[in-house]
């Protein structure tokens, strides 16, 4: 027999009875039989121990992680967690400091959620496998420090730490210093752990920031970014990599927005749809009237979706539909939506670039929960759900990101990072139908190219709308062929997670989740059309280097028409040789060679490709520190 708890249909931190429970909100139901027993085998007793009862049945059940249920309701979530505790266990009565409301945390030695393997898993409690899962445990004895002891002038340490790095400065006195990875970057003690610092909120130039929004003030290089777990920030004017930035929010920040006309309005987000809004530039902020924000409804990566044409339009996406206001959060109006809606924390809404009376919004594509996109074509007034994909690898999943067309105004990209099927999903006719531009066949890989990790924006160039870019785990991925084939982008951008990219300004501006906010001139993407697949080149050729100019990492890319031995020199503004990057033989091929020029000097420098003995061609690049 085990103590067993139940919550309340609307606790936690989603108000739908999952997640982010209090103890003290578990309500004592009874002390119940179950089909398990929890035992000391080190000194042989049974101990006691408390389970949650998810669905208020009575019973211990498990099912699936993910069920085909509604998500968004207290039943359908798989959280029969289980509470083992250090009493000795008595078979007729229950422990008396246990039995009753939030008593589950008395003795509580050990927590574990156990769930079904998947959907083919049945459970039968009169006929279950006879098994035992043993758990141990080590004891040790340690100084205690407090990593929220820091003299960083922003208050604390960030709470979530990755790793701890001792370094011995003195092994005969104790002496160390101590490394401290964590969400909001690196900190460092030098006395021993005492007192820490934020290494790069004291502007060393090592950014660690993890950005999931990110907008331009129109006409003028100032961002603002939110980051989850540490806040929106605003950098100062012409930022570079060793310069701060200025907090705006506090909370979880995600999206923000500039208005397109008035540099004076910005919009920015906190998790739970919690909006903010400014009327002088970030100077001061106060919440968007009209918006409710109970925490409830809203969702925990909060969108805020926007566009150019129509910069005083903006839209959320909360349990009960698309918000939608037309003062740039002066005030707000609900469009309702329930059927095929699919609520979970990650949903998006998205204005058309080329229409603005066009806006997507959704939380996934799925026919079992039924969930799906909805597109309105009257600025948010109505919404209509779009059809589900029919390929074979069509995801069946939520989406990770949603993008439009600069161009089309009845284009848009459903975006995923489901493993082994179709990440990049295009309609063309308003959601009708869709198309994978990702390559996924029926063996769950991609035949063109496109990686197989998580995907969450994506941009057409306006300049060359045959050039796309997508944001992934691992970095931008870019198409050249409208999604006929993918390469990795080698232009100076780490392989860092991509949550956001805009363009605003005659600039790509990327937010990433770990390496800070990256930007790029539209004249430097590179959108020259590529060769058919498998056509090789028809001569040796040399291209400009991208970026340029650059700081400190640049591409140069080459073509090689028949086997040859290739030589690339780099030489400096006077002509003296300063590196070789290659001299061997290629096959037939294009290639790319990255040029690191940590070790040199700002300025001019020239990179010469050779063949044979002859000259092929010469280009010039610009380095700028």
């Amino acid at each position: 027999r085990a103590h067993r708890f139940w919550v309340s249909e609307t606790a936690g931190t989603n108000g739908n009875g999952g997640s982010g429970i209090p103890f003290s909100e578990y309500m004592y139901g009874g002390y119940d039989d179950v089909p398990l027993q929890v035992w000391d085998t080190d000194n042989n007793r049974q101990l006691m121990f408390s389970f949650r009862d998810q669905a208020d049945n009575g019973e211990f059940n498990l099912i699936e992680n993910f069920t085909s249920e509604d998500p968004g309701t207290r039943d359908a979530q798989s959280r029969e967690y289980i509470f083992i505790h250090k009493y000795d266990y008595d078979a007729n009565s229950p422990q008396v400091s246990i039995a009753q409301d939030g008593g589950l945390v008395n003795g509580m030695l050990y927590f574990m959620w156990p769930t079904l393997l998947d959907s083919t898993s049945t459970w039968d409690p009169t006929n279950l496998p006879n098994q035992t899962m043993s758990i141990g445990f080590n004891r040790g004895v340690a100084r205690q420090r407090s990593i929220d002891r820091t003299i960083d002038p922003n208050g604390i340490t960030h709470v979530d730490h990755h790793n701890l790095v001792p370094i011995t400065v003195d092994a005969a006195r104790g002496d160390f210093w101590l490394l401290n990875a964590n969400d909001g970057g690196v900190a460092v003690s030098t006395d021993n752990g005492n007192l820490f610092r934020e290494v790069d909120r004291a502007f060393s130039g090592y950014n660690t920031a993890q950005f999931y929004g990110v907008a331009k003030k129109p006409g003028s290089s100032v961002y603002i970014a939110g980051a989850q777990d540490n806040g929106t920030w605003r950098s100062f004017g012409n930022p570079n990599n060793r310069r701060g930035w200025i907090a705006q929010l506090g909370g979880d920040g995600f999206e923000t927005v500039w208005h397109a006309t008035d540099p004076d309005q910005v919009m920015g987000s906190i998790q739970f749809s919690f909006i903010r809004r400014s009327v002088n530039g970030g100077t001061s902020w106060q919440p968007s009237p009209g918006m409710p924000s109970d925490g409830v409804n809203g969702q925990f990566l909060t969108t805020i979706g926007s566009s150019d044409m129509a910069p005083d339009n903006v839209y959320t996406t909360k349990r009960d539909g698309v918000w939608y206001s037309r003062d740039f959060g002066g005030s707000w109006t609900l469009t309702p939506i329930t059927k095929s809606w699919g609520f979970w924390s990650g949903g998006k809404a998205r204005v058309s670039i080329a229409d603005s009376n066009v806006v997507w919004a959704g939380y996934g594509m799925d026919s079992n929960p039924a969930r799906k996109l909805h597109v309105s074509k009257d600025q948010g007034v109505s919404f209509e759900a779009a059809a589900l994909p029919t390929m074979d690898r069509a995801p069946e999943s939520v989406i990770s990101g949603l993008a439009t067309h600069p161009t089309e105004g009845g284009t848009a990209y459903a975006l995923f990072s489901r493993y082994g099927y179709a990440k990049v999903l295009e309609t063309k006719d308003h959601g009708q139908t869709w198309a994978d531009l990702s390559g996924f066949d029926t063996t769950g890989a991609s035949t063109n190219g496109f990686p197989d990790v998580a995907v969450y924006d994506l941009v057409v160039m306006p300049h060359a709308t045959n050039v796309l870019w997508v944001g992934t785990d691992i970095g931008i991925f870019k198409s050249k062929s409208y999604g006929k084939e993918w390469n990795y982008a080698h232009n100076g951008l780490p392989a860092v997670a991509v949550w956001r990219m805009k363009i605003r300004d005659d600039e790509v501006v990327l937010g990433t989740h770990g390496r800070g906010v990256w930007t790029v001139p539209l004249a430097e993407v590179d959108v020259a059309i590529e060769e058919e697949p498998g056509e090789l080149p028809s001569g040796f050729s040399l291209a400009k280097n991208y970026p340029n100019p650059f700081n400190a990492s640049t591409t140069i890319h080459f073509k090689v028409s028949s086997e040859a031995q290739v030589r690339l020199t780099v030489f400096d503004a006077i002509g003296r040789k300063v590196s070789v990057l290659t001299d061997r033989v290629y096959p037939p091929g294009e290639y790319d060679l990255n040029w690191n020029a940590n070790n040199f000097a700002s300025g001019v420098y020239f990179y010469r490709m050779e063949s044979q003995g002859k000259l092929i061609d010469m280009q010039k690049m610009t380095l700028l520190k």
